[in-house]
């Protein structure tokens, strides 16, 4: 596997820590690369995402725990700790006060910040959401409940008790690229460079698309 350049931070970012987890072993890239057959292509390899994997593990914890919750292998994103600090970074940008409101309201509301929470990685690095309808929501939170919380569409009132936390998640998730992604988009552009030394200026590199809430 190799760090395909041409595309993002985000990308980087999943590619290094799959060729951490990978080790030594040869696989093609997702760009359609050759696989690497040789030892200086496989250390290449490693070196480049070892800049990758750099840049993150600089960044403060809390913003080190939401790139690997929403850009890392899969196997990072499930690590329970990086779910409880991406969970709680987000919600310390979210301006909820949750000791207003009845405690099953403020239950839900939780469940459903990790959902947004779900809705913007999704958004990020396909360009769709996983959920736009209450009823999407509503399956969403009962899958991360275990089936125990939901919400009683039959009312119509998903959208006047929680309508307002998609637009205040986003913001918040976008927050916290601006905060990480400029550092790995740096060393992605070092490791353009480390390819092609003369290569004109680096592009722009993706690090906070624009969602439309």
């Amino acid at each position: 596997m190799i760090i395909t350049t041409k595309f993002s931070a985000r990308v980087a970012i999943l590619e290094a820590y799959s060729i951490e987890l990978q080790g030594n072993s040869d696989f093609t890239g997702s760009a359609g690369g050759r696989p690497m057959t040789t030892s200086t292509h496989r250390l290449a390899s490693r070196y480049e995402a070892a800049k990758i994997i750099s840049a993150v593990e600089k960044l403060p914890n809390h913003i080190r725990a939401w790139l690997m919750w929403a850009y890392g292998p899969a196997v990072f994103a499930v690590i329970r700790s990086n779910q409880e600090v991406a969970v709680a970074a987000i919600a310390a940008l979210v301006d909820v006060d949750l000791a207003a409101l009845s405690d099953p309201v403020a239950l839900r509301t939780q469940l459903l910040v990790y959902a947004h929470m779900d809705n913007y990685r999704a958004m990020a690095v396909t360009g769709h959401r996983k959920y736009r309808k209450p009823a999407h929501f509503d399956r969403a939170v009962r899958r991360i409940s275990g089936g125990a919380v939901g919400f009683d569409l039959s009312g119509r009132n998903f959208g006047r008790d929680y309508g307002y936390l998609a637009a205040l998640v986003e913001q918040a998730c976008a927050e916290l690229d601006k905060a990480g992604l400029p550092s790995v988009g740096a060393a992605l552009a070092s490791v353009r460079s480390f390819r092609d030394p003369a290569a004109p200026g680096m592009d722009v590199i993706n690090t906070a698309p624009a969602i439309a809430i």
